[in-house]
């Protein structure tokens, strides 16, 4: 039986191909229909992998195709999606008594391919569907036509084609091929479902995928949903849930990502599409009604052309180059997004508007609150470790994107902005305690942690009452879960204190990740729980996944990572001592903040030994077992790592500044360490989903109105704040917004992508001090 993979198009041809019926098509857990053996029928005999495209694909057709923009009447175009060639070349295949087939919108407003044979038929396959069509008996179909000699159009995506080719397995005369061009496409499963959870789907009237009733074509990509004449739905890229998840390449089928069929030679006799930037070759070619794009592959392709030449406003060769620079899909596939895997994974346990939403309106159950965006290895991944837990118990989350301005340039081009652009669901960009605000309208619980979301002399620089949740209404649930101090006592003034306390009264769970913040908390009156912090909750396959995505070359030896400024002690001698000791070659690792996360987790994962006097890289010796010496820089950083290393019974491990000498290291019983850690992680799992599904702490009006009065006046005070700062330093920015500017497009080729986004930040600045001059 053969394997299926992720390069299968669902193509259909090999069901309509096996010999005693064993395969069919059955909808995958991504919505996509995917052929599936049945074992106890299948004979092995291997046809099924012999005329499979993806297997054997054939590529036939001029690789150097000639090619064509084309107008047909206003008419046509205007239910069209371009310049309407397929309605052309449809009309002159039923003229002479022969059938089309393609993609229609079925009656319950999913998508199939059929067979017409009259014009009011072909009003059905006219116009764009972006959603995978589903083949049904098309194929078989088409060959019974073809055998009793009847002319057949087949018009489908280059996938669908070499299919029905790879079917026929011979070359029909009076068959003719239109392929698109695809930019891939978007699953049926998403589809459906976005549709039924969102209309009545038996009063639909009509759906458009493209519009040109009122816009023009280069503004056309507008989904239209209408029922009795009026419009109850619509959406395009930028707007609405369906339409952007598909131009993102969101909901593209896997095997999109590496299409075998977007390249020349195509696998149509035709190609078509619309003809984007066709008035930077031939300006009197775009008329705004719409334009297409046709390549002539084979004679076959000519001759279909040549027939119908006399039905179109205009049609005139251009350069086949000419065609490419804005339809990159005759030539290539659209790259997924690289939060494909999650949305999929939110579709199956949450239906598709909330997995579509969760991308297009950041709508989540829950957002997280804490230092993602600092240029520090342990912060990204707590705050990742989080995310993925959330995920795990079930709860979609997303990250916060607010930071200071500061911040936004301090970590561009960094490994914390790679990681966090590939790893962590952020919202949208926030930047004011009024932005922040409007989260109320799309989630249900904020979580602040873990790490030093509590120590006052950090989060002050950082956001202040961000880190409080102070922007969060009464009638949302709010959670600290693993957060911490950062040291022994709260380090904020008697008026901070008051504010801390105020904020943290809403809070219906608080944990920490120290027993000192217990203390802290039970001074003030507070309840609090010492939990792990979240790296400790994720199972240690999930942390080798991310480390196999390292690029550089880890080895053995001793690993030593320090966030000290300066050298502790005597390193030199005390690593010759160490060396020594253990046996290990003295092939010391220093990391820095040129190396990436992935490379960062594959030092730990390498190594032999490590040194460090950073808490999660301690974490991460643990996790990985991996012996250790923690070094401690201070006091405050000592009481992170005293707790954590006196719950496991590894005290001796600790090194304070002035230890110069090695001491007698026991070997670490790693059994006994992981079965303390399996116990404490099931304690704050508890407690986190104890924590998720209690009920918000009921709050009275007279309370709901002041904290709305205070929330009011903290937004007054974060504008003004930010107004304050611009205007100090009005002349740095604009200094610096011409700078960027000239170095966006004079400057090395390879710096000009840096000097382009801080020219970027530094004009969306300016705008914002001309919007203070009119006030």
């Amino acid at each position: 039986m053969p394997k299926l993979t992720a390069s299968c198009t669902g193509c259909s041809a090999c069901v309509h191909a096996c010999p005693v019926s064993a395969i069919h098509m059955q909808m995958d857990g991504e919505g996509f229909l995917s052929p599936v053996i049945d074992e106890a029928h299948c004979i092995d005999c291997g046809h099924c992998v012999q005329i499979c495209p993806v297997a054997h694909p054939a590529f036939e057709n001029d690789p150097s195709p000639r090619c064509f923009a084309a107008m047909a009447s206003d008419e046509l175009r205007l239910e069209s999606s371009s310049g309407a060639v397929f309605p052309v070349l449809a009309e002159a295949v039923l003229e002479q008594g022969g059938a089309v087939c393609g993609a229609a919108f079925l009656d319950d407003w999913s998508v199939g391919h059929i067979i017409v044979e009259d014009r009011l038929g072909l009003e059905r396959l006219k116009g764009s569907k972006y959603v995978q069509s589903d083949m049904g008996e098309c194929f078989p179909q088409v060959k019974a036509l073809l055998e009793a000699g009847r002319l057949v159009l087949f018009s489908g995506t280059p996938c669908q084609v070499a299919g029905l080719r790879a079917f026929l397995r011979k070359e029909y005369e009076r068959l003719q091929t239109v392929d698109i061009i695809c930019h891939g496409t978007p699953s049926p499963g998403v589809w459906n479902g976005w549709l039924k959870e969102n209309f009545n789907t038996a009063e639909i009237e009509s759906i458009r995928f493209r519009d040109k009733r009122t816009l023009s074509w280069k503004d056309s990509a507008r989904l239209s949903i209408e029922r009795h004449g009026q419009e109850i739905g619509w959406e395009n890229y930028n707007t609405g849930d369906f339409y952007p998840a598909f131009g993102t390449n969101l909901i593209l089928r896997r095997s999109c990502g590496e299409c075998r069929f977007n390249c020349l030679p195509r696998q149509g006799d035709l190609t078509i599409g619309d003809f984007w930037g066709i008035e930077k070759i031939k300006k009197s070619m775009n008329d705004g009604k719409g334009t297409s794009i046709v390549l002539v592959n084979n004679a076959r392709g000519q001759n279909m052309l040549d027939t119908v030449t006399k039905a179109f406003k205009a049609m005139e060769a251009v350069p086949l180059k000419g065609g490419f620079k804005k339809n990159p899909n005759i030539v290539g596939s659209s790259t997924p997004s690289k939060s494909r895997e999650r949305f999929f994974e939110l579709y199956a346990s949450k239906g598709a508007s909330a997995a579509l939403r969760f991308f297009s309106h950041d709508e989540s159950d829950c957002k997280i609150v804490n230092y993602w965006f600092a240029v520090n290895y342990g912060a990204n991944l707590t705050c990742w470790a989080l995310q993925e837990t959330l995920f795990s118990l079930g709860y979609s989350a997303k990250v916060i994107n607010y930071m200071t301005e500061s911040w936004r340039m301090k970590r561009q081009n960094t490994f914390a902005e790679e990681f966090a652009q590939k790893h962590l669901s952020l919202t949208k960009q926030l930047s004011s305690f009024e932005e922040l605000g409007e989260l109320n309208q799309t989630t249900r619980t904020f979580l602040v942690g873990s790490d030093q979301v509590f120590r006052s002399s950090i989060y002050k620089t950082h956001g202040d009452s961000v880190y409080t949740l102070s922007f969060v209404e009464p009638n949302k649930k709010r959670v600290a879960c693993a957060a911490s101090f950062g040291s022994k006592k709260f380090e904020g003034s008697a008026l901070e204190t008051e504010r801390f306390r105020y904020d943290l009264d809403f809070f219906s769970a608080i944990s920490v990740r120290e027993q000192a913040g217990v203390e802290i908390f039970r001074k003030m009156g507070i309840e609090a729980e010492q939990i792990l912090d979240p790296v400790f909750l994720l199972k240690k396959d999930r942390w080798d996944n991310l480390a196999d995505g390292h690029k550089e070359k880890n080895k053995g030896g001793i690993l030593y990572f320090s966030l000290a400024k300066k050298r502790h002690f005597q390193m030199p001698k005390f690593f010759g001592d160490l060396e020594k000791t253990l046996g290990i070659p003295a092939n010391i690792q220093k990391f820095n903040v040129n190396r990436s996360i992935e490379d960062w987790l594959d030092g730990f994962r390498k190594a032999d030994f490590v040194v460090t006097d950073s808490f999660h890289a301690t974490c991460f010796a643990l996790i990985f077992h991996k012996p250790f010496i923690a070094l401690t820089r201070n006091i405050e950083a000592r009481s992170r790592i005293d707790y954590l290393l006196g719950l496991l019974g590894l005290q001796d491990r600790i090194y304070a500044q002035d230890d110069t000498k090695l001491k007698e290291l026991k070997p670490i019983d790693w059994e006994a360490v992981d079965a303390v850690l399996a116990a404490e992680k099931d304690r704050a799992l508890n407690w986190l989903r104890e924590a998720l599904e209690a009920p918000v702490p009921a709050v009275n009006d007279e309370r709901r109105e002041a904290n709305f009065v205070y929330r009011m006046t903290l937004a007054k005070e974060d504008n003004a704040k930010r107004a304050i700062a611009l205007l100090a330093n009005k002349w740095k920015i604009y200094y610096r917004y011409v700078l960027y500017a000239i170095k966006a497009n004079v400057g090395a080729h390879g710096s000009r992508k840096k000097y382009k986004e801080k020219y970027k930040y530094y004009k969306g600045l300016q705008r914002k001090l001309r919007e203070l001059g009119k006030m």
